[in-house]
């Protein structure tokens, strides 16, 4: 093998050969553009903006047929920036690590973040006037050229003039008034080609619940306003409202109607609507909250410390569950069951911000229907970031279950393992407690849905070879019990019965409903990998966000019947035909989604 040889000067090297460094810059390892976006929101904040425009533009593009997203601004009224910190924002490294509060660190949020969306970020701000607006920039592929060896100075420059519209007195957007004319930033991501979902419609959706999840704390409480805007479409526009995932906010994105408990309720509200949750109240916890005191070895100090987490408990509220006020053998399966479900886990905040949400190792049954109906959250200041282990962009902390023996001679144990015995004696208090308000619900009801029931009968007897039929014969008795029960599982009975997943086997289609607007902006999709013929209806599709919500129960039926015959005729195709039908398949869901998005002014 060649000796890979690297020349050196006597004058030493640039730590980062930064015309070579392009493509590590962009791959900065966001997992989704939710993530990269806060980051910037995390800057507006910091400043103590009170309102944030996320401003979206898009475009159809020459290649393509549907309008995408080109590109992306974001506006504040924040303090605004000196034309020095205009230019070193742009930085790696210019942080605000030894600053006391806030949500910034580490000084790689704006350029990192922008550079995984985007290949040229501008940031323009003001003190003292919009006529006092300076600009710098960042733009990876001068880099790469060697055109852009360092950030230049800002320059005293305007903001572009399809931006100016928001610079007025009196700015009025989704019901508020704004003034961003004394003081502010805005960031503008420029030619976007790594913001996905691209559609507008399926990035809002996104954004609206995962912002609301991050920053629900600062909604709630009012100290910050954050606002979807689509730069010509108004019916796009929208102010972002908490998505508390213990449920206790009073002004949350979703409500509970006591007089029907199954009925979500989301941004629109009856009269006597409130929180579905409450706080986890005991003896030693009358409020729900919990101050556990965390031994620690501060490693800037080279002294031994104390800090404290406050871990806060819900649970949903008898009038929302137990059997009086929840007749519904499975709660799970009902619309509410379902949206709560897409928060089962444990939150975690910094400074008031979620980095990180997940079950954490403190219980191992995830997606199990029970663990929907309980919240925790643990909250520490930003005082303990090495002690949790806090990622420089602020995605995760570094919670994994741990071994106890292992860590017996250690004075300053991991933090898992100091929250371990709080957190998982309450899971399993609030599992008891919640399994007791359901006790007499016979759970061993018919498994199958009417619409899988008529196509079974219709299906009777035939013996048309089908795909799903083929895997099913390589699969084990074990495999295909466990591929039921976790479809069981999923529609919210948490132990299913042995006769039940038998029951669900013998079904010719089975029908699921799963919000994978995630991945995808299909109606429907087919999957026979585990051996059963599997219609997963996306319920954060536009056409089911639209119009499958309010249909009554015959009309559902019909609906679901006419979705199962399209793939219950593709898994019965012969194998050279399969293909075809599986991309027409995916282009008649295109067409729905394009007719559908005209019909509705989404896509003018």
């Amino acid at each position: 093998m060649d000796e890979l040889i690297i020349e050196t000067t006597a004058e030493g090297m640039d730590i980062i050969n930064i015309s070579d460094y392009g493509d590590a810059l962009r791959n900065s390892g966001y997992k989704d553009i939710e993530s990269a976006m806060a980051e910037i929101v995390d800057n507006s904040i910091q400043a103590e903006a009170e309102n944030v425009l996320v401003i979206i533009k898009d475009r159809v593009p020459s290649w393509g047929k549907k309008s995408q997203v080109y590109e992306v601004a974001f506006l504040d009224d924040g303090t605004g920036m000196t034309p020095e910190w205009v230019q070193g924002c742009l930085r790696f490294g210019n942080g605000t690590r030894r600053t006391a509060k806030g949500m910034g660190k580490f000084g790689v949020g704006l350029p990192q973040s922008s550079l995984y969306a985007c290949p040229r970020v501008e940031v323009y701000s003001w003190q003292n006037g919009i006529e006092n607006c300076y600009r710098a920039f960042l733009d990876i592929d001068m880099i790469s050229n060697g055109e852009q060896l360092k950030i230049d100075p800002a320059i005293k420059m305007p903001v572009p003039d399809e931006y100016k519209k928001y610079l007025k007195k009196g700015l009025k957007l989704c019901g508020s008034e704004f003034d961003y004319t004394e003081h502010g930033t805005l960031v503008l991501w420029k030619n976007c080609d790594n913001v996905v979902p691209s559609t507008v419609n399926a990035l809002f959706k996104r954004l609206g619940f995962s912002f609301g999840k991050k920053y629900r704390h600062l909604i709630c409480d009012g100290k910050s306003n954050i606002y979807l805007i689509h730069d010509t479409k108004d019916q796009y526009n929208e102010k972002v409202l908490p998505n508390d995932p213990l449920f206790l906010m009073e002004n949350n994105i979703v409500l509970g109607d006591p007089n029907d408990t199954e009925k979500l309720q989301r941004k629109n509200f009856v009269d006597g609507s409130e929180p579905i949750f409450e706080p986890y109240r005991t003896e030693f916890c009358p409020d729900g909250v919990v101050k556990q005191k965390i031994k620690y070895w501060d490693r800037d100090s080279k002294t031994a410390k104390e800090g404290i987490v406050t871990i806060t408990f819900s649970i949903v509220k008898e009038k929302f569950y137990d059997i009086e006020h929840m007749p519904n053998p499975t709660p799970g399966n009902t619309d509410m069951g379902k949206y709560v479900g897409q928060l089962e886990g444990i939150s975690v905040v910094r400074e008031g911000r979620e980095i990180d949400f997940g079950e954490f190792g403190f219980y191992s049954d995830k997606n199990s229907p029970e663990h929907r109906w309980w919240g925790c959250e643990i909250s520490f200041d930003r005082e303990l970031d090495q002690v949790f282990k806090v990622a420089n962009n602020k995605q995760h902390v570094e919670l994994i279950k741990l071994d106890g023996a292992d860590y017996d001679e250690e004075e300053y144990k991991p933090v898992w393992l100091q929250l371990e015995n709080i957190i998982t004696s309450k899971i399993s208090d609030m599992k008891k407690r919640n399994k007791a308000l359901r006790k007499g619900v016979n759970s061993s009801t018919n498994p199958s849905k009417p619409a899988e029931d008529t196509v079974s009968k219709a299906e009777e007897g035939s013996d048309v070879p089908t795909e799903s039929g083929e895997i099913r014969q390589t699969k084990t008795e074990e495999e295909l019990k466990k591929a039921a029960e976790e479809i069981l599982q999923e529609r919210g009975n948490e132990t299913p019965a042995e006769e039940e997943t038998k029951q669900l086997l013998l079904q010719k289609v089975v029908i699921q409903e799963e919000d994978v607007s995630k991945y995808t902006t299909d109606l429907f999709m087919l999957s026979v990998d585990t051996g059963i013929c599997i219609c997963t209806i996306n319920t954060g599709s536009l056409y089911y966000d639209h119009y499958v919500t309010t249909m009554n129960d015959e009309a559902k039926l019909a609906f679901e019947l006419l979705l199962a015959s399209f793939v219950r005729t593709v898994d019965e195709a012969a194998p050279e035909k399969r293909p075809v039908y599986k991309k027409m398949m995916s282009e008649w869901n295109y067409k729905l989604n394009t007719y559908l998005s005209k019909f509705l002014g989404l896509d003018d």
